[in-house]
């Protein structure tokens, strides 16, 4: 049976009993959780991973965690190759992009880190703004890409 993926009509993907696939993304049927020693800021559900990203996302936010990552997930990798076309330099090799209601944006902590914490918009879902913020966030900071510049980094921090 094919079903597309949340947040993308045209996009379907093979479902079976143990997991869904699509060319670049594995989404597991049941969404494992993730090592509690991964040290992110909020609590984490891993909902699956593409070759650059692996997309967590808060289990306080339920089904629309859920339904939000797996938005994110499907069209990361797109956006992600539109950003490179845009921006030359240094590319990390992976992000974790995690998501949690409550954020009030988006954040990360300096120019060589690759974890994203991106607000969730829920009740109903909305795919988009998370999407968004994890684009907005990939996008390294001016003085991340000016060398001249190191030494005043332009890192955001966690809202206290």
């Amino acid at each position: 049976m094919t079903e597309p993926i949340v947040g993308s009509s045209s996009v379907p993907i093979a479902e079976s009993s143990q997991q869904r696939r699509h060319p670049a993304v594995v989404i597991p049927a049941a969404a494992p959780a993730a090592s509690p020693k991964t040290g992110f800021d909020y609590p984490t559900v891993l909902r699956g991973s593409t070759p650059h990203f692996n997309v967590y996302y808060d289990p306080a936010l339920g089904s629309d965690g859920a339904t939000i990552a797996g938005g994110v997930l499907a069209s990361c990798e797109g956006e992600y190759a539109q950003l490179q076309a845009y921006f030359t330099g240094v590319a990390p090799a992976s992000f974790n992009i995690i998501i949690a209601a409550g954020i009030g944006g988006a954040y990360h902590y300096g120019c060589g880190t690759t974890d994203l914490y991106c607000d969730a918009q829920t009740g109903p879902a909305n795919v988009d703004h998370t999407r968004m913020l994890v684009v907005a966030e990939e996008v390294p900071p001016q003085d991340c890409r000016n060398p001249r510049r190191k030494g005043r980094p332009s890192d955001r921090r966690r809202p206290s």
